[in-house]
């Protein structure tokens, strides 16, 4: 009974206390308003009220924007406060003793991407701060600002991305990964959708379809991501992301023009048609002469300077309810005329076309989508600049994906998902050769992606996904583990560790073309896919088995003294006559053998391989990544990673697999020494035996070792494997700050130990990223919304670094390039914005991948209008 009057007792003090309070309460009004940016609502703004320099009370913005502050009769200052955004302060409100006195805010961001939404690190939304990866967005804004030749263009300045330009249209992009023609490890995505090309897998920036008023945003992944993606995300994935033209109805047109005869033009039209659909049609052509490049005296035909193309994009989004949309797009790409980098040389590309037809559903955390991406080019409208071989692409990739998902509780999340792909490459023989009735390929993945809140300052993210490939033995698994931890307000921690892989691609497995001949000698340079057993050599020859042009049709001996009439017959062609020097035996010449490098001409004994090689191999990635993301202060963002990867069964790039015979120099002139003079005996064994690693003499190989079977024969095979075990780690730190609502500053440093793995030993091949070892960029901004006037200076620094690509094989040296873009509205005209940009305006001559044009300044001018 104490008990209960002890708390009786308390009670009516406390009422006694807040009664008073409550009362002047009661008889004062409040501050009350919306929150935007843009015109979009901005949730969780602090709003304080400040009186005589002391704050009276604070409220936060609920998700709409709105906000409700009751305060005693009196005169206030409110301040709007948000990480991102420049603080707002409003003075002289007013508050009766009855009533809400509005007073809205429109707040200023600071070009800050804390509180930007990303969907492409979990397949769902959420914070690009919370995600359990690294991940960068390029907004709309910073899209608007840039004058681009190249959709790629848009992501050049993002850390830790090695975006290399091969001319005015070429980029070759790849996040913390190997670099290289076509690009098959970073997934390229437009709208959630794979955008690389069907057969060849290649990620051509040229082929997409948005441009930049098409763009709501960009989401950039460093690092593996195939336990949500699957196959060739094991660097990366740059997603592309087009607005809905729900959201932005509208017709915008705009004109660039430049040095280099550059011509654009581009347009979109957007109209709601009623509460459930809107409509929106794009296009851009491009049209500009190509930088020079350095001579190929491979190429036996010139190249056409004009680099042009045409896109276009249909869109059409239907709500079926409120969270519930459908949107079909419909796409065309064409290379009207341009030239494109390919392991085995430069191929031509004339009206070279990829379309697209894509239907997707979102309602809620379910989304299901199928679409078909093909090529639909000319016959032969493709042609090998080496050998003016032509190839004709028809192919066709469908691709069906369901995910959905749920909350459990107020703590966790699961998505889960299936993906299914089917690759039918279609070239009429004249890229799949003889494989073009056996290289359909159906891949299958299944995920799962949870989500828990251990603890405030906690989250445990994990991920799983498994992968069949129908052309590979077994399934692979993808895992993905990270721990995100919460400091403080915008602030996090992340450790992660990924394991991705990429399967062998259509070129690896099916490929079959004549990369180049080696005339005068009767010997064709062929690459190869890998059949799913490998090559198998034939052993039944006493040892190896040799086959020769000169002796078409027969397995021999491993002795090239067996070839000796040829040789003299050879000779006698060119009118030097041995016919009067006997036959040497094998005890009497050795014989020896060379691999050609198709990279310098020569045939150099260090790539000689007699033996069989395996079926291919997924490549698997493993990585570990600790990484800091957040506000210092209230300008100040820092995002640093640092992360060690390991690369098992790496596929390599185009190399030759079955060495020539050749006989000895050395004992075929101590031979020649017994009928010839010794300095005559000399050269004339140089010139049969060849000297081995020198391009000018390279001898005359008189057989191929090659493999049995329908590839067997005295072609010259170019083909793929995988090789041993690849480690590096490295960093990438990027800050951004920004110095008031008008001014900031960027800048980022990416660095990895190593960039270049030399061959250990015979039979084994140099590999590179090809991609610096260090790079580094920084920016100074102005902005000013009231005449969307902007000011940006950028320097980039980009390391050398050793390239072996197929063909391709040097060195590209590290270069420093300036960029100053600017761009205001027209007087007069608030609808239309002018952009100047001069792209390297120091006219630094540089290349950025070896053997690609020679870049110097580039002077854009654009004129955008909204009608």
């Amino acid at each position: 009974m104490r008990r209960y009057a002890r708390t009786l007792c308390v009670g009516v003090a406390v009422w006694l206390i807040l009664a008073p309070l409550s009362a002047a309460s009661a008889q004062g009004g409040a501050a009350a308003g919306k929150v935007t940016s843009g015109g979009a609502s901005v949730p969780s703004v602090q709003v304080s009220a400040f009186s005589i320099d002391s704050v009276r009370a604070e409220t936060r913005s609920d998700e709409g924007g709105s906000y409700r502050l009751p305060l005693p009769p009196g005169s206030y200052a409110l301040v709007f406060r948000l990480p991102g955004y420049a603080p707002l302060r409003v003075g002289g409100v007013r508050i009766g003793t009855t009533g809400s006195t509005t007073v809205d805010a429109e707040m200023v961001p600071l070009h800050i991407e804390l509180t930007r939404v990303v969907v492409s690190v979990g397949r769902h939304s959420e914070q690009a701060l919370d995600a359990a990866a690294a991940v960068s967005v390029v907004d709309e804004s910073a899209i608007k600002r840039r004058d681009a030749t190249s959709p790629l263009d848009y992501v050049m300045s993002t850390p830790g991305l090695d975006v290399a330009v091969q001319g005015l249209q070429g980029r070759q992009v790849v996040g913390r990964g190997f670099n290289g023609t076509f690009g098959p490890s970073l997934l390229l995505m437009s709208d959630y959708r794979n955008a690389a090309l069907p057969s060849i897998g290649a990620s051509l920036g040229y082929f997409l379809t948005p441009n930049a008023d098409d763009l709501s945003r960009i989401e950039v992944i460093r690092g593996p991501a195939s336990a949500l993606y699957g196959s060739n995300a094991a660097d990366g994935v740059v997603h592309f992301i087009t607005k809905s033209p729900f959201d932005s109805p509208g017709t915008t047109l705009s004109v660039t023009g430049g040095d280099r005869s550059l011509f654009e033009g581009t347009g979109r039209y957007a109209a709601i048609v009623s509460n459930s659909l809107a409509l929106k049609v794009s296009g851009t052509y491009f049209r500009g002469n190509e930088w020079p490049s350095p001579p190929q005296p491979s190429e036996i035909t010139a190249r056409d300077p004009i680099s042009e193309r045409f896109n276009s994009e249909f869109r059409a989004d239907y709500r079926i309810a409120d969270n519930a949309v459908t949107v079909l797009t419909l796409g065309t790409s064409e290379a009207l005329r341009n030239v494109e980098y390919t392991p085995i040389g430069t191929y031509q590309l004339d009206h070279s076309r990829a379309d697209f037809a894509q239907l997707r559903l979102s309602d809620g955390a379910l989304f299901a989508q199928v679409y078909v991406n093909t090529d639909n080019s000319p016959a032969r409208s493709t042609v090998n600049l080496q050998t003016l071989q032509t190839a004709t692409d028809h192919s066709n990739v469908i691709v069906g994906q369901i995910q959905d998902g749920f909350d459990i509780g107020e703590r966790s999340n699961i998505t889960y998902g299936l993906d299914v792909k089917r690759t039918d490459p279609q070239t009429d023989g004249t890229v799949d050769g003889r494989n073009e009735n056996n290289d359909r390929v159906v891949e299958t993945g299944i995920f799962a992606y949870a989500s828990t809140r251990l603890a405030s300052w906690v989250q445990l993210v994990g991920a799983a996904r498994g992968d069949r490939n129908s052309h590979i033995d077994g399934a692979v698994f993808s895992p993905r583990l990270a721990l995100v931890f919460t400091p403080a307000d915008n602030q996090r921690i992340r450790l992660s560790y990924n394991r991705a892989f990429s399967f062998p691609t259509s070129g690896n497995l099916f490929l079959d073309v004549v990369a180049a001949k080696l005339t005068p000698l009767p010997y064709t340079i062929r690459a190869e896919g890998v059949p799913a057993d490998g090559f198998q050599f034939a052993q039944n020859c006493g040892g190896p088995c040799m086959v020769s042009p000169f002796a078409p049709g027969r397995q021999l001996p491993l002795d090239g003294t067996l070839l000796w009439p040829a040789i003299v017959q050879f000779l006698q062609a060119s009118g030097i006559d041995i016919s009067g020097i006997p036959a040497p035996n094998g005890s009497d010449v050795s014989t020896v053998l060379r691999s050609l490098d198709i990279r310098s001409g020569a045939f150099t004994s260090s790539g000689a391989i007699v033996g069989n090689l395996p079926g291919l191999r997924p490549t698997s990635t493993s990585s570990f990544e600790a990484g800091y993301k957040g506000l210092i202060g209230q300008r100040l963002v820092l995002d640093a990673s640092v992360y060690t990867t390991q690369r098992k069964n790496f596929i390599a790039p185009l190399s030759v697999i079955t060495p020539n015979v050749f006989l000895s120099t050395t004992s075929l002139a101590a031979y020649l020494g017994r009928y010839l003079p010794a300095a005559q005996a000399g050269a004339l064994a140089a010139g049969i035996g060849g000297i081995d690693g020198n391009p000018k003499a390279p001898g005359i190989p008189l057989a191929t070792v090659g493999p049995v079977g329908p590839l067997g024969g005295s072609d010259i095979l170019l083909s793929y494997r995988n090789v041993g075990n690849v480690q590096l780690w490295g960093t990438d730190i990027a800050a951004d700050y920004a110095a008031s609502e008008h001014y900031s500053l960027s800048g980022s440093y990416s660095w990895v130990s190593n960039n270049y793995f030399p061959a250990g030993g015979p039979g084994e091949i140099d590999i590179s990223t090809n991609s610096p070892r260090s790079k580094a960029l920084l920016s100074g901004r102005f902005l000013n919304g009231a005449d969307d006037a902007s000011l940006e200076l950028r320097g980039r620094y980009v390391g050398g670094f050793h390239m072996v690509d197929g063909v391709w094989n040097g060195y590209v040296r590290p270069f420093t390039v300036g960029d100053i873009e600017v761009g205001a509205t027209i007087p007069g005209a608030p609808n239309a914005r002018l952009t100047l940009t001069v792209q390297n305006f120091a006219n630094t001559p540089h290349e950025e991948f070896f053997a690609a044009p020679i870049l110097g300044r580039l002077v854009l001018m654009r004129i955008h209008y909204r009608l």
